[in-house]
């Protein structure tokens, strides 16, 4: 599906769209459930939580401020969320998933919406509002 969004809001705007950070997540799937007890996972949840606080601020922040790029401060936020989660959840038990944000300039959700269900857009294929900076997407994805 995000495939189709990008296409859609590529064919829209001549743009491609802009890959803008991507964060590893905790691959709770391979945490080895016979030596894992549940209070252990949930110490260790509640630990990454608390020292990844400070970098999801981080982290939505750049993505808050990002128009078309990324900003500078997202490698560094990023470094940060990555040693928290091999701190909590070491080598072999991370990078199951990554989490990648995307920017599509330039295209309302509307417009991108219409184009994918081909339906004439009433604005054409940009807004007037703050959200001319485009659209925001998130993909799921294994590395």
């Amino acid at each position: 599906m995000a495939e189709a969004l990008f296409d859609a809001g590529e064919k829209l705007t001549k743009k491609p769209p802009v890959k803008l950070l991507a964060l590893a997540l905790p691959a709770l799937d391979s945490l080895p459930i016979a030596s894992c007890s549940d209070d252990d996972f949930l110490a260790r949840r509640t630990a990454f939580r608390r020292a990844a606080e400070g970098n999801l601020a981080d982290i939505t922040a750049c993505l808050r401020d990002a128009a078309v790029s990324p900003p500078p401060m997202a490698a560094e936020a990023v470094g940060a969320w990555r040693k928290a989660l091999t701190e909590y959840f070491p080598a072999g038990r991370t990078g199951g998933r990554l989490l990648t944000f995307y920017r599509l300039p330039e295209v309302s959700a509307d417009a991108l919406f219409r184009h994918l269900a081909q339906e004439k857009t009433t604005d054409r294929f940009k807004t007037s509002t703050p959200a001319e900076q485009g659209i925001l997407l998130a993909v799921v994805s294994r590395p």
